[in-house]
């Protein structure tokens, strides 16, 4: 595409194609995933392109996103077996640890193989040829115990402050998954691999997940990634604060009423105040003015996100993201309107003022909802 254009073009979402509830190339892999018996699972549209072009065809990928619970739940209709495919490198650690409690959460615990030695799918099997790509396969583990070895691999359990360190590397993977059955599971496997009591691992869970406050969730909202938030609400907000004169266009449109998450609802309105107070919004300057050391912590987080995470990058064609993410709010408190006005003149007789009134309303609500 030429010197300097980006790897990836990330289209932007619409009310019929929405990333996180689709996979790549499982239009093409349904009748080999019964064949084979199992889905295989691999991070990048073309790592899935060069395993299928070389007879590999029951392999799907995310759509440039970072695994979701929707794809999860969209796999369990087609088959319980699962092997995920992860670059040998701290990114493809993250992802296991992420994709575990998403795994879990729907029944599933996958088979995990990491390749070693080669920086992702498609040079492996190019290197390997089909035939040894498919042996490797076989040597997949369940994801739990990768993870378990590699937290061995870095802690010595047979000291106590190997096993104080190994319990906390397992917090994050065990608060992500809600009281159940499948945490009871993690719990049990992780104390009898790390030599470390269920009862302590349950007391840490504990501290760890305060109960959520009465404003919606606010305690626990440092934890949240970006994926955690409504997609349009969360890309309005971080606009907000990322890009130059958005703000003053949300403040204009009077759409910060309309934000439904109870934790961006509070941010966009802090951000508002701080704007009103200081003349601009500087993203730095509002992150250490934030009083709630949680929220401060969520706003850091959002200025420098996991690169896989982001979907506000220059190369993504941001700036049409958030535009896409505002006219869908817009058009949303307009049909929502609509039909508040259509329930009102329900209750009105067709001469009084008031129906007429409404009508004309409905009217040129029809007539913004016609223009893009």
């Amino acid at each position: 595409m030429g010197q300097g254009d980006p790897k990836y073009l990330n289209s932007p979402e619409n009310a019929v194609f929405r990333k996180r509830n689709l996979l790549y190339g499982l239009d093409a892999a349904r009748e080999a995933i019964k064949r084979e018996g199992f889905l295989i699972l691999v991070e990048g549209y073309f790592d899935q392109i060069s395993l299928r072009i070389r007879g590999l065809e029951h392999v799907v990928a995310p759509l440039g996103t970072a695994l979701g619970r929707e794809q999860v739940r969209l796999i369990t209709r087609f088959t319980d077996n699962v092997t995920t495919i992860f670059d040998a490198d701290e990114a493809g650690l993250r992802a296991v640890k992420r994709a575990i409690p998403l795994f879990l959460g729907e029944g599933l615990e996958p088979r995990c193989l990491i390749l070693e030695g080669f920086k992702d799918p498609d040079e492996a099997i190019n290197s390997l040829g089909a035939d040894a790509f498919r042996g490797l396969l076989e040597s997949a583990r369940p994801m739990v115990d990768f993870l378990l070895d590699n937290i061995e691999a870095q802690y010595d359990v047979r000291t106590i402050r190997g096993r104080n360190l190994a319990a906390a590397e397992c917090m994050p993977v065990l608060k992500e998954i809600a009281d159940s059955k499948e945490r009871d599971y993690l719990i049990e496997r992780f104390a009898a691999r790390l030599k470390v009591r269920e009862e302590r691992l349950r007391r840490m869970v504990s501290t760890a997940s305060p109960r959520l406050a009465k404003d919606g969730g606010e305690a626990s909202h440092a934890r949240k990634s970006l994926f955690d938030f409504p997609d349009d609400e969360r890309n309005i907000v971080r606009g907000m604060l990322l890009r130059d004169g958005f703000i003053d266009r949300v403040m204009e449109m009077g759409v910060i009423k309309d934000l439904e998450d109870p934790v961006l609802s509070v941010l966009a309105e802090k951000m508002a105040g701080f704007r009103e107070e200081c003349g601009k919004l500087e993203p730095m300057a509002f992150c250490s003015a934030l009083e709630d050391d949680r929220l401060a912590s969520l706003v850091a987080g959002w200025l420098k996100p996991k690169r896989e995470e982001d979907d506000l990058q220059p190369e993504f064609d941001g700036d049409a993201t958030i535009d896409h993410s505002l006219d869908k709010l817009r058009r949303r408190k307009f049909e929502r309107r609509k039909e508040e006005i259509k329930e009102r003149m329900k209750r009105c007789e067709p001469c009084e003022e008031e129906y007429n009134n409404l009508a004309r309303e409905l009217k040129d609500i029809g007539l913004r909802l016609g223009r893009r």
